[in-house]
């Protein structure tokens, strides 16, 4: 464990099946400040009608007003949200962070849906320069013909839990999530869903040890692919209908990923030349079907794990061990 990890596990702490901000003896007072996005703001208050509006309007040194800013996006979305978000600008830290999650009635559930609550965007989804955020629960989709990504993560301490991510047009240099900036905090990507992708998720630059756990990944080219200094350390993910399913190096710590395809981490308990069954594929429901017996129950239990404690699934439903492969 590097002594980056030492620093930021000191204030975290596992609950909700990821770890969330925990507060310090330091920040024990912070306020949480809730924003509503909502697709019709009529008759109420501190809302907005999309994540970039939010954003603009509410960007501030959370640390300084000891506050974890919340956006809560709610209600019925028959329209897509299509401003691209950026997150930049903030203060934050380990304690005072920044929230962005589905609630209920907006969340999706664990398959895309055009009745929930969508980001559609024709440029980058969402780039996030801000340390400490979480993108927890949301549909992320990107409709350009040319090379755009879903997620740029170009801070540290970033939480990606619990999304679906899919791209229209698969072209030349499209990632799903892609790590962009070195970063000596920890990064943690966790049951998402993706499609679709040129790569799904792709580390381009040194930095901290980040855990990649249980995601699944369908038709894209390369499913995962990581950077030579090995700080991507994948566990539990899924990687099916790809042309490369794991590429480049990984944390030596990789284990129990699993492909259709014959190459996956080196782990010893990775799973290879795999057939998945799925509930249903033409319709990209990625769940696994009660049959399959290429991923279900072949995992690692993470519910301890020292870097990323993980108890439940996209869907969240706790899981049970052994851990099924996959989100």
């Amino acid at each position: 464990m590097t002594r980056s990890h030492t620093i930021l596990l000191a204030v975290l702490v596992s609950i909700t099946g990821v770890f969330s901000f925990a507060p310090s003896a330091s920040a024990q007072t912070a306020t949480e400040t809730v924003s509503l996005i909502r697709q019709d703001c009529t008759g109420y208050t501190s809302c907005y009608t999309s994540l970039s509006a939010w954003e603009a309007a509410r960007q501030r040194d959370l640390v300084a007003a000891n506050q974890i800013e919340v956006a809560r996006i709610e209600g019925t979305w028959t329209n897509p949200d299509t401003a691209p978000l950026v997150i930049s600008g903030w203060v934050t830290d380990a304690t005072r962070y920044i929230r962005i999650y589905t609630a209920p009635e907006a969340r999706h559930a664990g398959v895309w849906d055009a009745g929930r609550y969508r980001l559609e965007t024709t440029s980058n989804a969402i780039e996030i320069y801000q340390d400490y955020s979480i993108i927890d629960g949301l549909q992320i989709r990107v409709t350009s013909p040319f090379s755009s990504n879903g997620i740029n993560l170009r801070g540290g301490g970033i939480q990606i839990r619990n999304n679906i991510l899919r791209n229209s047009t698969i072209g030349t240099t499209d990632y799903g999530i892609m790590f962009i900036n070195a970063s000596f905090v920890s990064n943690y990507v966790s049951n998402n869903i993706l499609y679709d992708w040129t790569t799904a998720i792709r580390q381009s630059a040194a930095g901290a040890v980040s855990p990649v756990y249980n995601n699944t990944i369908r038709n894209s080219v390369t499913g995962i692919l990581g950077h030579y200094s090995r700080f991507l350390l994948l566990k539990n993910n899924l990687v099916s209908g790809g042309t490369t399913p794991f590429s480049n190096a990984f944390s030596t710590f990789s284990d129990y990923n699993a492909t259709d395809g014959a190459i996956a981490t080196g782990g010893a308990n990775d799973r290879v030349s795999q057939t998945f069954s799925f509930v249903d594929v033409a319709n990209n429901n990625f769940h696994l079907s009660s049959s399959d017996t290429g991923a279900r129950d072949f995992g690692v239990t993470l519910s301890s794990d020292s870097l990323l404690a993980l108890s439940t699934d996209i869907d969240g439903t706790t899981r049970s061990a052994p851990y099924d492969i996959g989100a």
